[in-house]
């Protein structure tokens, strides 16, 4: 991306030229043609909007580039907001410091002493699905471990004895240095990783990757946590996985070439709207529903038969009936909801 700056005061509103290469392939010539504006009208390759400027909306936010069309869409969707995720109900994952130092494969040669200390451990999810893993993270701090000695923990203490330097290194590298070497740079709150209702979500994903679980689920930096009793979770996760929240988050989120950036920020800036309980237990339902189809797929899907092709038949019809739920509930037309979905 190019940015010309021009220092001056901004009117009110004003628009903004913005073009994007939108196709990997596209040759270097047609891309210089359009710089050159030898191609002024679109190209299929090229996306290419005026997009309004609105400065006192953008203070200390995200710069975001959207249509009219686009943007009208936005803040329609933005004035059904009627609750908000506070900073306390969303948590970023693990930061180990380096990682690789506190991971194990395989825990049986661990005492059952030291398995307590021995948590699943994941660096993404799974939409909609819930699956084991068989890689552990040596959850260690203060809150957990106190002032134990480690050597009263033979296994462990072997396993970090290697690391020590490195840890200790790292320890004084990263602002931490009074921690005791094997103790976790940034364990978190603990809460959120524990048995009990959640939603884990990856921060960098090509759509929105939130999973619904209620069990142990310790995740790396590379993922979200969300707790809370005000909202009904499995309503919560077939709203954060619709695709009206994917156009918000693709036009007014932050982004990585192709992939969604959901940090904390633009995932506390979702604008979400909670109906009534009625309304809410038609998505509750269809998320159970869709958990379950998944399940099922998972457990078939290497065969390849035609109950696996049903299944995902199932799987794609229910996640469009939460769509169109969600357009309901934000009161979009016909006309708007081809927008969201790109048919215009």
């Amino acid at each position: 991306m190019i940015l010309i700056f021009k220092k001056k005061s901004p009117k009110y509103t004003y628009n903004v030229k913005y073009s994007k290469v939108s196709d990997k392939s596209i040759k270097g010539e047609d891309i210089a043609k359009y710089l050159s504006s030898i191609i002024t009208s679109a190209h299929k390759g090229i996306v290419h909007i005026k997009a309004k400027i609105i400065p006192k909306d953008l203070a200390n936010k995200y710069i975001s580039f959207a249509n009219n069309e686009t943007d009208d869409i936005l803040s329609k969707v933005a004035s059904k907001k009627n609750i908000e995720l506070t900073e306390d109900e969303v948590a970023q994952g693990i930061v180990a410091a380096p990682d690789e130092y506190f991971l194990v494969k395989g825990i049986s040669k661990y005492s059952t002493e030291e398995q307590q200390f021995l948590k699943p451990f994941y660096t993404s999810t799974t939409r909609n699905l819930y699956l084991k893993s068989d890689i552990s993270i040596i959850y260690l701090s203060v809150k957990n471990f106190g002032k134990s000695n480690i050597k009263n923990y033979p296994h462990i203490f072997k396993h970090f004895e290697p690391y020590r330097k490195e840890l200790e290194e790292a320890k004084v590298r990263y602002g931490t240095p009074d921690k005791p070497y094997y103790f976790l740079h940034r364990e978190r709150d603990e809460n959120f990783f524990k048995k009990g209702p959640k939603i884990v979500g990856s921060t960098r994903t090509i759509r929105p990757s939130f999973l619904y679980t209620e069990n142990e689920y310790y995740g790396s930096r590379a993922m979200n946590f969300i707790k809370t009793d005000r909202i009904d979770l499995k309503y919560l996760v077939g709203l954060l996985n619709s695709r009206l929240v994917y156009f918000w988050l693709k036009n007014r989120g932050k982004q990585l070439g192709d992939l969604l950036q959901i940090d904390k920020g633009p995932l506390l800036e979702i604008p979400l709207y909670v109906p009534g309980k009625t309304q809410q237990k038609q998505i509750i339902d269809l998320v159970s529903t869709i958990m379950a189809l998944s399940k099922k797929y998972q457990a078939i899907k290497s065969k390849q038969t035609s109950e696996t092709e049903r299944l995902k038949r199932q799987i794609e019809e229910t996640d469009r009936e939460i769509d169109e739920l969600v357009y309901k509930l934000y009161g979009l037309t016909k006309e708007e909801i081809k927008v969201v979905e790109g048919e215009k």
